[in-house]
């Protein structure tokens, strides 16, 4: 029959083996929480300044810098719960298509390709409502 000491020390190890899977997503939520949102104010002002792109296409090629760099430091992060490595995944696909795009946008901008900055400046938009959607899900996902 067990002891009660051994009864106890088996709960214990059954509550911090729960209590370690919680602990490793919230600590991975925050990982890639801090990692996105360390970007957040540096792309955010550049993406307002892409509005004088068309005077100066160097704001077009400073938003793919920025882009780049956040890609450099989410793509650092490896994660064992499959929903954030999902998540990470996408943003940072999202941030390779912003990276691209931000080329294309410097281009026509400096040959004055009209039809072009129109195209891109339309997918800059849809490029932003994807960022709003995975960053909810990441959010979400880390809340619940």
């Amino acid at each position: 029959m067990p002891s009660s000491l051994h009864r106890t020390l088996c709960m214990l190890v059954v509550a911090g083996t729960f209590a370690g899977g919680c602990q490793n997503k919230v600590g991975q939520c925050n990982e890639l929480v801090g990692a996105i949102q360390k970007h957040t104010t540096g792309v955010k002002d550049a993406v307002d300044r892409l509005a004088d792109v068309e005077r100066d296409p160097s704001v077009a090629e400073a938003f793919g810098k920025l882009t780049k760099e956040a890609h450099t430091d989410i793509g650092k992060l490896e994660f064992s719960d499959a929903r954030l490595a999902e998540l990470r995944g996408d943003y940072l696909a999202l941030l390779d298509r912003a990276e691209a795009w931000s080329r294309e946008l410097a281009e026509a901008a400096r040959t004055g390709d009209v039809q072009t900055l129109g195209e891109v400046k339309r997918e800059a938009v849809a490029v932003a409502e994807r960022e709003i959607a995975i960053v909810d899900a990441v959010n979400e996902y880390c809340q619940g």
